[in-house]
């Protein structure tokens, strides 16, 4: 399908591979979460000149790699921030720091300069969960099957067929 004065169609983004690379790296997150030789740290963002941390994701690296791991992972770890904290929402510079699991003080990201540095950290995400997003499950019958929906109103009863949606509604 070709779009009107020059513009090509819009690709579609798929949705399946977004969910399987977020499978995957659950996955990842875990196992090197379980391997002893990898640590884990919290990873913390904040609007630029405020002083208090807001907990946005955690990261599992190498130690001694804290600070690239977490670079790695920034923008996701401001992209999340963004979804939980509202305060994150409004701010146009976020700063993101981190630390350890044996430690509370939080320590600001360091910039690196040679970006294959940051690539090559090991490490893997995992975001802070967000207490708004309410978990999405299809209510199913014992048999397996998919529950209908009442679609009757208790005020009104059931739409009869062409009828739309009034604006009370």
């Amino acid at each position: 399908c070709m779009g009107g004065f020059g513009k090509g169609a819009a690709e579609k983004r798929s949705t399946a591979g977004t969910k399987k690379k977020k499978k995957t790296e659950s996955k990842q997150f875990d196992e090197m979460q379980k391997d002893d030789k990898f640590c884990e740290v919290n990873v913390y963002a904040r609007p630029a000149g405020s002083s208090e941390w807001l907990r946005v994701g955690k990261v599992v690296c190498e130690p001694q790699q804290e600070n690239l791991a977490v670079l790695k992972f920034k923008r996701r770890a401001i992209e999340n921030g963004k979804l939980i904290h509202a305060v994150l929402m409004a701010s146009k510079d976020i700063q993101v720091g981190y630390s350890t699991s044996s430690s509370d003080d939080v320590t600001q990201t360091d910039r690196v300069q040679d970006r294959n540095l940051i690539e090559s950290a090991v490490a893997a995400w995992q975001p802070a969960e967000n207490p708004r997003a309410a978990p999405y499950f299809r209510p199913t019958l014992p048999d397996g099957r998919a529950k209908p929906v009442d679609t009757s109103s208790v005020a009104r009863g059931p739409r009869t067929r062409g009828e739309g949606k009034t604006p009370e509604e």
